[in-house]
């Protein structure tokens, strides 16, 4: 189904007649609110097929830095490719980043990227940050309004050109236009909906009707969970040795 399919089924469910312009168009007003909202819902409740995404990120020689602008929800591996070979990174924290590599930026030796660390990106105040040196570290001011970012610090300095792979869990892309599809729509609309008319009742604070949509929503949701933990346990070999 698509997202206009999807509104019209939540307008019909819901009796909300009012969060769509008419029923001529169905052009939105107010109802994608909820949802988007239920959409969200199943992403953090369950994982799906596509519950994990990779993105692709280039790293220019000499520097230690990328940042990205998606719905990451948690950071799982980070991959650095290079024209002949690719390597796991280590996580560490952003502590542990700064004592080990403690020296001048222009101090650190250029290498293989080793570790990577999640970057504290918001700075309430920068305008001395790099006037005594620069120092591994990655932030942005409130004024670049980069709150949906997320970053990485990568260490050492890169020797040459990298492209940087993260891979995450990711919520599904915010469902806007009307001919738009994703995993949701798609594979279990019913459950879309369910989670939707939830929202709906939780926003309007209907206790009792968001408890029974939220229990039929758990089912659903169960047995939907049976299906990954089947595909992950299924003929699984060991690749080492």
């Amino acid at each position: 189904m698509t997202l206009l399919e999807i509104r019209k089924k939540f307008i019909e469910l819901s009796g909300r007649y009012d969060l769509v312009s008419n029923t001529s168009t169905w052009l939105d007003n107010g109802a994608n609110f909820f949802i988007n909202s239920g959409q969200n819902f199943l992403d953090r409740l369950v994982e799906t097929p596509e519950t994990k995404a990779s993105v692709f990120l280039p790293l220019a020689v000499g520097t230690y830095s990328v940042m990205f602008q998606l719905r990451c929800r948690a950071i799982l591996e980070v991959w650095a490719n290079n024209t002949t070979t690719r390597v796991l990174l280590e996580k560490c924290t952003l502590k542990e980043m700064k004592e080990y590599y403690d020296g001048l930026v222009s101090e650190i030796t250029a290498g293989v990227p080793l570790y990577y660390c999640p970057a504290n990106l918001r700075a309430l105040e920068t305008t001395v940050k790099t006037s005594l040196g620069t120092f591994l570290n990655y932030t942005h001011t409130e004024s670049d309004k980069k709150y949906n970012y997320r970053g990485l610090i990568i260490a050492p300095v890169v020797d040459e050109s990298y492209v940087i792979e993260v891979i995450g869990n990711f919520y599904q892309n915010s469902l806007s236009d009307d001919t738009q599809e994703n995993y949701w729509t798609l594979e279990t609309p019913e459950l879309l909906l369910k989670a939707a008319l939830y929202q709906l009742e939780v926003f309007y604070r209907n206790s009792e009707g968001a408890k029974d949509w939220l229990n039929a929503l758990q089912f659903e949701i169960a047995e939907l969970d049976k299906d990954m933990i089947e595909e992950l346990i299924c003929d699984i070999d060991d690749m080492k040795g």
